[in-house]
């Protein structure tokens, strides 16, 4: 049985690593970034002064940013979303850079933010990104 005379076959080994990265994306976007933005956002609306989209990128909940059980703590919204970016890896990483270029797209502290991802960036061993690449593949 099947449609369209394709061969498709059941990889239960890469189906697990698919949903695996799936739940890590998730993660992630959800905790890392989406549920503090939607906290910060509802912080800034409450403000009384009227405030552009580029301070609500610029604004965070703490003066100094840290780092406290692998969570980013304090830091502005921007840099919550080039951290997030980072943490999910070199395609999420270009994501970023290719936005940081992108001035006309994304306010000037989101921008300044992910053009860290430029060139502040962790080194990354060759070999295990080879390895990575033969894994994946």
């Amino acid at each position: 049985a099947g449609g369209g005379g394709a061969n498709h076959q059941y990889y239960p080994a890469k189906t697990s690593t698919i949903a695996r990265r799936a739940a890590e994306v998730a993660s992630v976007a959800v905790l890392d970034v989406a549920l503090p933005l939607i906290a910060s956002a509802a912080k800034f609306s409450s403000s009384s002064t009227l405030q552009g989209w580029d301070a609500f990128w610029s604004s965070s909940s703490s003066a100094t940013p840290a780092i406290d059980g692998g969570v980013l703590v304090g830091a502005s919204n921007a840099q919550r979303v080039a951290t997030a970016l980072e943490n999910l890896g070199p395609t999420y990483v270009k994501f970023g850079q290719a936005l940081s270029s992108r001035p006309d797209i994304v306010p000037p502290s989101l921008a300044a933010a992910l053009a860290k991802l430029q060139d502040d960036m962790e080194p990354f061993d060759t070999d295990l990104a080879k390895d990575i690449v033969r894994t994946e593949l």
